[in-house]
């Protein structure tokens, strides 16, 4: 009686050992970039910093890169990332009273791609056409000016792709009191 109860449990315990069920993959749009995109040849991208330069201290406030095509032919971008902002570098830096030019030891990086593997879809860019990106500027809302001053900065992005290359000259911003 004993072998005919443990036959069952005994045979359940085979079937069961034995399959390994397959978990199929999350379904995700785009691509995963599993190796460096090959770089575009001379590409006519040019990145801007575009919109107001003016900021209330105090408040959520950001700042508006534009990448264009200036050139007279499409430029796809393999490599580029599903959210606009993790393909920036943005680096500030104060502006010191009586400075005529931004010192290269002080920049901070304020918006970086992140370290994984982000989603990509490719981005063609038609001639003259472009995609703008907003940079937001977190350190803004804490900030706290005496009224009637104001604080200005140096700012400056370039693109991290490994397809293709483009920076944005130094610009300058204003934070002031409301």
């Amino acid at each position: 009686m004993k072998k005919i109860l443990l036959l069952p449990i005994f045979g359940l315990l085979l079937t069961t050992g034995c399959v390994r069920e397959k978990i199929a993959p999350e379904m995700r749009s785009g691509i995963t970039m599993d190796r460096k995109a090959q770089r575009i040849g001379d590409s006519s991208l040019t990145l801007q910093l575009v919109g107001s330069r003016d900021k209330i201290a105090g408040q959520k406030e950001h700042i508006t890169f534009r990448l264009k095509n200036e050139g007279p032919a499409p430029v796809t971008l393999p490599d580029w990332r599903t959210e606009a902002l993790d393909n920036l570098v943005v680096e500030c830096q104060v502006w010191f009273p009586g400075t005529e030019i931004p010192d290269d030891a002080l920049w901070l990086t304020i918006s970086e791609p992140p370290e994984t593997s982000p989603t990509r879809y490719p981005l063609t860019l038609d001639p003259e056409n472009l995609v703008t990106i907003d940079v937001p500027l977190d350190f803004i809302e804490s900030l706290r000016i005496s009224p009637g001053a104001e604080r200005r900065y140096f700012i400056r992005a370039r693109l991290q792709l490994d397809s293709a290359e483009a920076a944005s000259p130094v610009a300058a911003f204003t934070v002031r009191n409301r």
